[in-house]
């Protein structure tokens, strides 16, 4: 298994880190939700692949997340709807990486400098985020089946 800074930033968790105050808080709502799903998304990877998809409950996410169960159906309404949010995620991050090291290639440049500014981009990207990459190229072709 990897260590946590070996998984990427897609999936680190908050082991050994506080969780969000419990009850009322100084801080406003909004912040809480976008903490609390950010919290997430990156628990379900790091779950998923550490677990695999079929194994992971909802009580393993929101014990890496650090967020009660009723945070979770707060924001997805199963497992599979977070799953899904989280990849869904990643795959729009790999994206853009490709997207922009492809754009900042010189318009003068060869087509092959351009396909290879992408290459790299991409393959860099699944090199920084093992977890994910394991995520979304094994676990979730597996899941629907």
């Amino acid at each position: 298994m990897l260590g946590a800074k070996q998984e990427g930033s897609l999936a680190e968790t908050h082991a050994g880190k506080p969780g969000l105050p419990r009850g009322r808080s100084r801080l406003p709502a909004p912040a809480v939700h976008a903490s609390q799903r950010e919290r997430l998304l990156q628990a379900t990877v790091a779950a998923v692949a550490h677990k695999g998809y079929a194994a992971v409950t909802v009580a393993d996410i929101v014990r890496r997340a650090k967020v009660s169960r009723a945070a979770f159906y707060l924001h997805f309404r199963t497992k599979e709807d977070c799953f899904l949010a989280a990849t869904r995620r990643g795959g729009e991050r790999l994206f853009d990486h490709v997207t922009e090291a492809a754009r900042a290639v010189s318009d003068d440049a060869a087509d092959e400098d351009c396909l290879r500014a992408g290459c790299r981009a991409f393959l860099g990207f699944l090199a920084e985020e093992p977890a994910f990459t394991k995520v979304f190229y094994i676990e979730m072709p597996m899941a629907g089946t």
